[in-house]
């Protein structure tokens, strides 16, 4: 007769990095492990930009309602987190696709486009470097 696993039971710890309550069962901190995610689905982003700025890659935009200013640009495989760190899975039911042109960045959200600009600045700085 095989026996079910033991619990994972005992006192609460607390994370070394933000200082939250990590209750039993979880092994990790969930805030610290979301951020972690998230930070590496961003900087995994640079994979996409030479066929987004080439043009065979559109960028996927949430809004609230069809033609609202500020809608917000949803990560390449992340489609319910944006840029600016906003979660997208409810409150952005409008879906779109748009070129990365000046244009269509003017009515985004303006964290959006500093992050996504400041990231293929990095990337285009990185990827220079390396062919120098």
């Amino acid at each position: 007769m095989t026996q079910p696993p033991p619990s994972i039971s005992g006192p609460a710890k607390i994370c070394p990095d933000c200082q939250s309550l990590i209750p039993p069962p979880a092994l990790a901190c969930r805030i610290c492990v979301e951020r972690k995610a998230r930070n590496a689905a961003v900087l995994g982003q640079a994979a996409y930009f030479p066929a987004m700025l080439d043009g065979r890659l559109e960028l996927y935009i949430r809004r609230r309602f069809k033609g609202s200013p500020g809608g917000h640009i949803a990560l390449f495989n992340f489609k319910h987190q944006a840029y600016c760190g906003e979660d997208l899975s409810h409150a952005f039911p409008r879906r779109e696709s748009a070129p990365y042109t000046d244009d269509v960045l003017s009515t985004m959200c303006e964290k959006c486009v500093q992050t996504l600009r400041a990231l293929i600045a990095a990337h285009q700085k990185r990827t220079q470097g390396s062919e120098g």
